[in-house]
């Protein structure tokens, strides 16, 4: 009789934890959908800011500065990592590939993932060249500082895009891109 009252137990269980298994994964799947609409809205929403900022950068002369030369960099990187982000928010959800963590297309789960890879690390080093350029000119203007910023926008803009390079093409080559 206990072995009984145990393999109904168990029975049950199993039941119970397979009808809770399918309402997740209903639920779950409406939580994708739901962020992907998110994803796209926030995404061109802040694609439409750095178009702004582009587009006030070519048809305006006197925003030449470096510091606006470098906030321009700074909306271009953005502006591919947004864009990324509304074409992947637009792609349609695959139940199993989300059940199972896994990507539907490897080429383009491995281009997406690079693409992220690249444009946020180049909005993390013009993040850091905005630094670098307040802590120069604030230098500059006490006397402390001879090399303006000027003369590092050309470094900046090798050392940025060339290690946002470098650091997709090794993760690349390691393997490490894939679900994105």
């Amino acid at each position: 009789e206990r072995q009984l009252s145990h393999r109904y137990w168990n029975a049950t269980c199993v039941d119970d934890t397979a009808a809770t298994a399918v309402m997740l994964s209903a639920e779950r799947l409406q939580e994708l959908v739901t962020l992907k609409s998110v994803t796209v809205v926030s995404g061109t929403f802040s694609a439409l800011g750095s178009l702004f900022l582009i587009t006030t950068f070519h048809l305006t002369r006197t925003t030449r500065s470096v510091g606006f030369q470098i906030v321009y960099w700074l909306s271009v990187a953005d502006f591919i990592s947004s864009m990324i982000y509304v074409v992947e928010g637009q792609l349609p959800v695959d139940p199993r590939a989300a059940a199972d963590n896994t990507c539907p297309d490897p080429v383009g789960c491995v281009l997406v993932g690079a693409l992220k890879q690249f444009s946020l690390v180049a909005a993390i080093g013009w993040t850091c060249c905005i630094a670098i350029n307040l802590k120069l000119t604030v230098l500059q203007q006490s006397g402390r500082q001879k090399k303006s910023p000027h003369q590092l926008i050309h470094s900046m803009l090798l050392g940025v895009w060339g290690s946002s390079l470098l650091s997709t093409l090794f993760l690349l080559v390691v393997g490490a891109l894939g679900l994105a």
